[in-house]
């Protein structure tokens, strides 16, 4: 399998014979300005081939590549395909330049309404006189905690397992995490000690350049952190027309999916970073975006 390098950073990448330039430069973490999605017309993502062998024709591109170009063996990555070791030079127009990310909520009040709460509960544990399954004592006390009735809660198999010893490890004080699904509630986690102020959601902004994502305490609705980053799908065309095409390509809408769960998992470390809490204490995110985002995203 052939090798490609890019300089100067000398980065290698390995990629099957017969792919292209551009898709190797995505391997290898680089955000080229492919404006037309890959289709060869914009002529944005010109690349210098140093050493080795492409397919790429000049003659069909003469209209974007000049003679001097050529002449250095200018290439277009989205065209170029590798036959076999490479050494390529992107140069700095070619990739996505940053830019400032415009991340201001603006505070505008809005009401707290999570789909997901936690307790912090303090059992009794079981006696001759009190012989109730670990269960049941733990999804009535929910209820006595003023969540929901124990008999609207369902709990899946992996947390039952788990009730007895986390229960008996912390002294019979543990926190539980109930969750709204369709049909009623489901409890989703149990956990020592008491954690119910660590309870965050994440309200995503899914734009076609930029992501943003807001860390709200679910406990008491204050933004907690902000983090932005480029969608990265913009390295298969800067505009929606030119991803809806390439979504049409092989492989192509679950490229453009994995890039957008990428980016988002991106902001999201970022905000949580900048919140100072563990992105492990997220229970909740909304997502929001155009239809043609929100649909790439689903898949």
């Amino acid at each position: 399998m052939p090798t490609v390098t890019f300089l100067p950073s000398f980065r290698k990448v390995e990629i099957a014979k017969g792919r292209t330039i551009l898709e190797a430069a995505q391997k290898a973490g680089f955000h080229v300005n492919v404006v037309c999605g890959g289709q060869g017309k914009c002529g944005k993502c010109k690349v210098i081939v140093k050493s080795g062998h492409t397919e790429f024709d000049h003659e069909q591109y003469e209209s974007i590549l000049s003679a001097a170009e050529v002449e250095d063996s200018v290439c277009l990555a989205c065209q170029a395909k590798v036959i076999d070791d490479l050494r390529v030079v992107i140069p700095d127009a070619t990739l996505v330049q940053e830019q400032q990310i415009l991340v201001d909520s603006g505070e505008i009040p809005t009401a707290l309404n999570p789909a997901v709460w936690k307790y912090f509960l303090t059992l009794v544990p079981p006696s001759l006189d009190d012989q109730s399954p670990d269960l049941t004592r733990l999804l009535w006390e929910i209820e006595k905690s003023g969540g929901p009735q124990e008999r609207a809660i369902y709990a899946p198999l992996d947390v039952i397992r788990r009730i007895p010893r986390v229960l008996r490890e912390s002294g019979w004080k543990i926190t539980a995490t109930v969750a709204l699904v369709p049909g009623g509630y489901r409890l989703i986690h149990v956990e020592k000690g008491d954690t119910a102020s660590h309870i965050y959601g994440a309200a995503v902004d899914l734009g076609t350049t930029t992501i943003v994502v807001y860390i709200r305490n679910l406990a008491d609705g204050h933004i907690m952190g902000i983090g932005s980053s480029y969608n990265h799908q913009i390295s298969c065309g800067e505009d929606i027309l030119s991803r809806v095409t390439y979504a049409k390509s092989g492989g192509g809408l679950a490229k453009l999916q994995s890039l957008a769960v990428d980016s988002i998992n991106a902001a999201l470390t970022e905000a949580s970073n900048s919140a100072g809490i563990d992105r492990e204490d997220i229970y909740e995110v909304v997502v929001a975006g155009n239809t043609i985002m929100t649909h790439i995203l689903m898949g």
